[in-house]
Order: C-alpha cells, then sequence, then structure tokens
C-alpha cells in the first residue's frame, strides 16, 4: 500500500473518525520521537538535593 494509498482511504472515512486517527497517529510519533530523544541523552544519576540546588541556582540568576 502506497502513501497515497493511504491517504486516500484516509479521506473517505468520516470527519470523526479522521481526526481519532490522526490523535493516534500524533501521539504514536511522540512517542516514538521521545524515545529515540531519551535514548541519546545521557543516562544521569542526580539526587533530590542536586535538583533543588539546581533550581535555586537558576532562580538566583547563578
Amino acid at each position: 500500500m502506497t502513501q497515497s494509498d493511504i491517504l486516500h482511504a484516509f479521506q473517505t472515512l468520516p470527519s470523526k473518525q479522521r481526526l481519532a486517527l490522526a490523535k493516534k497517529i500524533h501521539q504514536q510519533m511522540a512517542d516514538e520521537l521521545f524515545e529515540d530523544l531519551d535514548k541519546s541523552l545521557p543516562d544521569i544519576e542526580i539526587s533530590e538535593k542536586e535538583i533543588m540546588k539546581e533550581v535555586k541556582a537558576v532562580r538566583n540568576g547563578k
């Protein structure tokens, strides 16, 4: 099935079904993009104390 076939089939759906399907596709793609981003970032352990130190530094402009 080509992209054109898929788009044509999509366009034949009623409006509410198109919207529901588009939302599902959007959510799936967002999940995949997040997974890709998550894999590319380092996995660093950080304590709540360290997080609060960073937050306070940003708030104080340091």
